[in-house]
Order: C-alpha cells, then structure tokens, then sequence
C-alpha cells in the first residue's frame, strides 16, 4: 500500500528539486509543489512511482504553465515560447511608481539595500557540518503534516518527507526578513539558494491579523532591477508560495512582493543557509545594523531547541558570548509562550553530536530545556509551527530576529 510519503519521496526523485506534497481527493491523488498541481486518476494507497513520473513528464508540466503565458521545464525554468516578449507586458517592468520609501521598507532600520548578506557567496550554500548526522535524531524519515491548502494546521509549505540528517534531502529554509504592504506585515523565507536560471521558492506569511490577498512576486539584482517573471501566489490559507526563476547569468539579491501598486523588498541573503537541518536567520543589533545569523532547530519529537549563532550566513564563523547569556524564544502563538534557551554545561558546552561548543568561556551554542526541568511537552508534534522572534543580550547591546517561522525538524 501506497502512502504519501512515498509519494514525496518519489517526486523528489524524479524532479530533482522542489518540495511536494501528496493527498488524496476523492477517487483522484493530487501531487502539489510551487509549480503547480498534478492529478493521478487513482486512490493514493494505489499509486505507483510510474504514475508520478508520468503525471510530472516534462511536456505536462510545460502544458501547465503555457496558462501562465510562458512555459517551464521539468524544474520549473523558463522556457520561451514563440512570440511572447519579457518586456513590454503592462505592469512587467519595474519603473512603476512605488517609491520604496513610501511604504514602510525600513523595518526598523534594517536597510535592506546595504548589501548585508551578499558578501557569503564563496560559501556555496554553507556546508559547514563535515556530513555529520546527529546521534539522537538520525537516519528518521518523518512525515510533514503541515502541508498545504485543506490542512487545518494552516501549512508553513516546506518540504515533504525528507530524511533527517546532514545532506542533500535535507531542506535549506532561511527566513530572510519581513516585508509590509497594505499595514500588514509578511515574513518572508526561502527554499535553498536562488541561484541564475533555476527555480527557487519563496514563502509569505502573515504575521498577525490581517486579510490582504492578490500577491504577486519576482526577483531583483542588487541595483534593484526585476531579473524575473512576476509570478502570482499560489495560496495555502495564510501561507503563499511563489516560484521564481532568476534569469541566466544573473545574481538575485532580493525578493520583491507586491500588492495592486505597492511593492515591497526585502534581502534575501544569498549564500545563508542552516547547516545543522534547522531554520536560520539573520540577527540585528539594537541600531538596525545586521549582527550575524543564527539557526534555530525544534526536535519535534521531544521538544527540545537549539541555537546556534554566527557572524556570517553560511554558519562558518561562530558568533562566541558569555557562557551565562540567555537567549529568549517567543512565540507569537501557542498563547505568546516563551523559553529561555542556556548552555548545556559550562565545561564543553557539547551539541548533539559531541562536538564541543566552549572557547576561553564563551560560545555560540544554547539549548532548551537542558536540565532545567521546564516544560517542553508543547513543542512536541509534527504539527507544530509558530512564528518566533529571537532575542538576547550581550553587555548593554541587545540582538533580536525579525519573526520567522520555525517548524519541527521532521516537517522539512
């Protein structure tokens, strides 16, 4: 018997990239990524690997996206079709009159356009962790139940039965910052690096209360010129996904959304990416200035946390503090919960994988709950998700996060 995990898994394979989701709807399996549905006339316990491969061949999903006006390969590239010019399309070019300063692009003095972040490159994505796994989590392939549209969880959208540990299923997601249309803030995060004339994935989701819709989304240089398709959202309940591919030869250093006329950008930090299978981030100073980032990790089986921080995006450079530092965690739901996240020890301050974490009393790593007894028992499940914002201080400068998703290790 055929089950949705094997099913991701499967499209995985086969596409080579993306994330995937498979659920059954009435007699019908529908099998959903950022590019779009696809229908199998069977019951999902009956699917076959041959059905997906032949319900995400690459002239079907070229078919598909001749509805969008041009067409994509089997990764969702673009493909040019015969008379469809990229320029000239009412609204398409990026001289509209949205004025970035008019709209609340500041956030908090963030300042995306100060090529924060766009200096991590050589890393290549940040493989930092020497292919390590950790111990206590292992070689588990879980199931996401946060997924998409009908799901009563609401659905962060990331990446769908991966195997857990250090290495190419493992999804890269960097919540790069937040972005404010309409008096309603949206946090932003990515799906591995955007890289020239490959499909990449962004999420938007709300942060707080709010009912804009109608999203539309592309990609911008560093001199802040649109350097893809605008692309409309795809909706799961306050969640969007938006498939953009940068073009061939150029660099994608932001990410634009907008709504009706008004447009907002933000940094989208390449090079940055979590290399211990968390969710990373970048931190700012009490002036608005960027810090660092840090990667947040929820083991979702047992509730436990761990952060760790670092000078560069590609999580290569630690970010040593006080030994006795504590770092808040709140969650803007589960009812404005908070923990304070604190060293394992003051010795070696050990991660998961016995690697040891103290230099000359300081170090870059924080846990939660220890041995401190407090209860972890609601950071449990596979359903868990919250937008989170981090913060901590070192002497009389403070650091936070902007809010960003986090979701339990098995959900991506």
């Amino acid at each position: 018997m055929t089950t949705d995990d094997q099913i991701e898994t499967w499209a995985k394979e086969i596409m080579k990239t993306g994330i995937w989701m498979a659920e059954e709807k009435g007699s019908q399996t529908i099998i959903e990524s950022g590019i779009g549905k696809f229908k199998i006339a069977k019951k999902l316990a009956d699917v076959t690997r041959h059905d997906v491969q032949m319900a995400l061949a690459p002239e079907v999903i070229v078919e598909k996206w001749k509805e969008h006006g041009h067409a994509h390969d089997a990764h969702g590239n673009d493909i040019p079709l015969d008379g469809h010019s990229h320029e000239g399309h009412e609204g398409h070019s990026h001289d509209h009159d949205h004025g970035h300063d008019d709209h609340g692009h500041g956030h908090d003095g963030h300042g995306h356009d100060d090529g924060h972040g766009h200096s991590h490159e050589a890393h290549g994505g940040g493989d930092c962790c020497d292919g390590h796994s950790h111990e206590g989590h292992d070689a588990k392939k879980h199931k996401s139940s946060h997924g998409h549209g009908d799901h009563d969880d609401g659905g962060h959208g990331h990446s769908h039965g991966h195997a857990h540990g250090h290495g190419e299923g493992s999804a890269k997601i960097v919540g790069v910052g937040v972005v404010k249309l309409a008096d309603e803030t949206f946090s932003v995060d990515r799906e591995g690096q955007c890289e020239s004339g490959k499909a990449c994935e962004f999420g938007v989701e709300r942060v707080g209360q709010g009912t804009a819709s109608g999203f539309e989304a592309w990609v911008e240089n560093a001199a802040g010129e649109r350097i893809s398709e605008i692309v409309k959202a795809e909706a799961h309940g306050e969640h969007w996904h938006f498939m953009v591919t940068p073009q061939a030869g150029a660099q994608a250093s932001k990410f634009a959304l907008r709504l009706e006329k008004a447009v907002d950008t933000v940094d989208i930090h390449p090079g940055a990416a979590p290399c211990h299978d968390g969710i990373s981030t970048p931190i700012y100073d009490k002036s608005g200035t960027l810090a660092g980032f840090l990667e947040l990790k929820l083991h979702d089986d047992a509730g436990d946390l761990e952060i760790w921080i670092s000078r560069d995006g590609a999580m290569t450079q630690p970010m040593d503090i006080p030994a006795d530092t504590v770092i808040k965690a709140s969650f803007l739901v589960h009812g404005g919960r908070s923990v304070d996240l604190k060293v394992r020890n003051h010795d070696q301050n050990e991660d998961e994988d016995k690697k040891p974490n103290m230099r000359d009393g300081k170090t870059n790593y924080f846990i939660f709950p220890g041995d401190t007894g407090d209860d972890s028992s609601w950071l449990q499940g596979e359903k868990f998700r919250s937008m989170v914002e981090v913060t901590f201080s070192v002497g009389e400068q403070t650091y936070k996060t902007i809010p960003f998703t986090i979701v339990g290790h098995s959900q991506y």
